[in-house]
């Protein structure tokens, strides 16, 4: 289960050929690199900033007090 509400903007397989083939598509699309770099920076604004992790934090800390 995830922490967060949507994915992060990554590739999630354990399959090497996808991988493979993933990375080179990337390789010859410069605006699909580019797409994704724009993805994986909003994403980490989103749930990385201070008011993002800090909440989160508030959330979880009156289960850890609970026991």
């Amino acid at each position: 289960q995830s922490v967060y509400a949507t994915p992060p903007p990554v590739l999630a397989s354990t399959d090497p050929a996808r991988l493979a083939s993933w990375l080179e598509e990337l390789a010859t699309d410069p605006a699909r690199r580019a797409a994704l770099g724009e993805e994986g920076r909003a994403w980490v604004a989103a749930n990385h900033d201070a008011v993002a992790v800090a909440r989160r934090f508030d959330d979880l800390y009156p289960a850890v007090l609970a026991g």
